[in-house]
């Protein structure tokens, strides 16, 4: 496992060298390196920066790590005037230093300068998209949402509006995918058993070729498409085809990465019993509601991502037969919605084939991994 961490770390720091060198020299239109009022301003680099703070709690360490932990943290938040960067980089640096003579640190940080490095790549990214499609397919998305009879999102915001409770609750899960990943990932290294494929691996794989696949098919999500959002949805029947000028935005809905992480999660946990997968279910019902609620996604967005997170789990699984399967319901998906979204028959279709062959890959799943229960047995350096 720390073999392919310092692997994966490698591959991010080259990629991140070379894309901040190609920004701040102008060989890539639209790219531009990372600046540090992005990286205040931006929620996204503090879910990044709060996931090396999760991995040094679910270390476990003792009460005079943490002490020294929170006064860097403070000291550091003081200065660049963001709390959970300041604590994310004080997790940094106490996990470092730790690393040096515990190996087990090694455990818990490597992943943390993973995830560091891999929010910060995924910013630049982000805005070269929104550059290459200023027209978007959040046109072709409502119609699709539109065919099963409802508005789907604009519902869920309007209830988002109307109970502040569960849209508070929901979005905190939204903004903060990390808790549940890295509760599953502190499953993973204290398991009687190596898993077939560690979650920080299957994250990093997963969301290199989701964003590749924006591309294929660009989309913001309602609240940036629809500026009345969540009131006054526009007609169906007139979006259905037709491509959208965006302002610049993420065009990060095809497939909703939030939403293949929770189930990712979830899937994963289900092997540590029951309370671990009910758990995992709680992030994966908050990011469900919350993607849509907040006008991020469509619901056609989470549909396709479910398929996208078998076809993800199969590969690195090195099970090639199993993946063609949901990677081919994924791009079916592309297709009808791009040419046949609007019809209600197909839409309905698709979603029954996916529920079903989702069922049918979680019972592959289960069958493949065997089951593997949390022990109490030291962790194994691998």
């Amino acid at each position: 496992m720390l073999r392919r961490f310092v692997w994966l770390l490698a591959i991010l720091v080259v990629l991140f060298v070379v894309t901040e060198i190609a920004g701040a020299m102008g060989w890539v239109a639209h790219l531009q390196p990372v600046s540090f009022h992005g990286l205040l301003a931006n929620p996204l680099f503090a879910i990044g920066f709060g996931g090396p703070l999760l991995l040094h709690l679910s270390s476990l360490p003792r009460w005079k790590e943490l002490a020294i932990t929170a006064l860097l943290g403070i000291g550091l938040s003081l200065l660049v005037g963001q709390w959970v960067l300041g604590l994310g980089l004080a997790s940094t640096v106490v996990l470092l230093v730790k690393s040096i003579r515990d190996a087990e640190a090694r455990l818990f940080l490597l992943p943390a300068l993973i995830t560091l490095f891999f929010t910060l790549e995924v910013a630049m990214f982000l805005g070269v998209v929104s550059h290459i499609a200023p027209l978007t397919y959040d046109g072709i998305a409502f119609a699709g949402d539109a065919a099963f009879g409802a508005n789907i999102s604009f519902e869920v915001g309007r209830l988002f509006a109307a109970v502040p409770f569960i849209a508070a609750v929901c979005t905190a899960i939204y903004l903060a995918p990390p808790p549940g990943l890295i509760f599953v990932y502190a499953l993973q290294v204290r398991g009687k058993q190596r898993p077939p494929v560690d979650i920080v691996t299957t994250l990093v794989v997963m969301g290199i070729t989701g964003y590749a696949l924006y591309f294929l098919f660009p989309v913001c999500g309602p609240k940036f498409a629809f500026p009345s959002f969540p009131n006054n949805p526009p007609d169906a029947a007139r979006l259905a085809g037709n491509l959208l000028p965006v302002p610049p935005a993420p065009r990060n809905g095809v497939p909703s990465l939030h939403m293949a992480s929770a189930l990712i999660a979830w899937i994963h946990a289900r092997r540590y019993g029951r309370i671990a997968g009910a758990v995992a279910m709680v992030f994966v019902i908050g990011t469900f509601l919350a993607t849509m609620g907040t006008g991020e996604h469509y619901f056609i967005d989470l549909a396709v991502a479910v398929p996208f997170t078998f076809a993800m789990e199969f590969l690195l699984q090195r099970r090639l037969r199993e993946a063609i399967a949901p990677a081919m319901l994924f791009f079916v998906w592309l297709l009808t919605l791009r040419f046949y979204g609007q019809v209600s028959v197909a839409m309905w279709g698709l979603l029954l084939v996916t529920i079903a062959h989702a069922a049918y890959a979680l019972w592959r799943v289960d069958r493949h991994g065997g089951e593997d229960h949390v022990g109490v047995l030291p962790l194994r350096i691998q």
